[in-house]
């Protein structure tokens, strides 16, 4: 007889509480030792059995989860990365690949240039991005009546709101 195709009722709830401490904030060494997995990869593999068994509304909370750690982290380092915080536009660069990641778009891009950009060259890269969208956001908004936000201190204005 082959391996079973799906796990037992006990695996499955056990699987089921991994999952929940995860969504929950807690690390994979946390979820070994409370459910007595042998180690964190274990607890990992658990999580992810789950995941993939699982229904599309949990998997989209816990990317939903994630996401807002990750607009959190973002939120707290970006002035700082604005006003030339070398450590700080490191873990912006660090925060937005994460989110990339989680969210797949950087899937089929071939190369990743983001990894090796030294913290001065990410700076200068978004100070270039940063004048970009204020022309182009103001080309759209001459167009479209005004209709749309005329410059990035708008967005960092209300991420500055949000995170008060």
């Amino acid at each position: 007889m082959g391996k079973p195709t799906s796990p037992d009722e006990h695996t499955r709830t056990r699987q089921q509480r991994a999952l929940e401490l995860r969504l929950a904030g807690r690390n994979y060494d946390d979820i070994a030792a409370e459910l007595h997995y042998a180690s964190r990869a274990s607890a990992w593999k658990a999580v992810q059995a789950c995941l993939d068994r699982t229904e599309a509304e949990t998997v989209t909370e816990y990317r939903y989860v994630q996401d807002c750690r990750y607009t959190n982290l973002f939120r707290a380092w970006w002035p700082a990365a604005l006003t030339g915080d070398d450590k700080a536009a490191s873990v912006v660069l660090r925060t937005l690949e994460a989110l990339s990641k989680l969210h797949g778009l950087n899937r089929d891009t071939g190369t990743d240039n983001a990894a090796s950009m030294s913290p001065a060259e990410f700076q200068q890269r978004l100070a270039e991005y940063v004048e970009l969208a204020t022309t182009t956001t103001t080309s759209a908004a001459l167009t479209t009546g005004g209709d749309t936000p005329t410059s990035t201190g708008d967005t960092t204005t209300a991420l500055e709101e949000n995170n008060q």
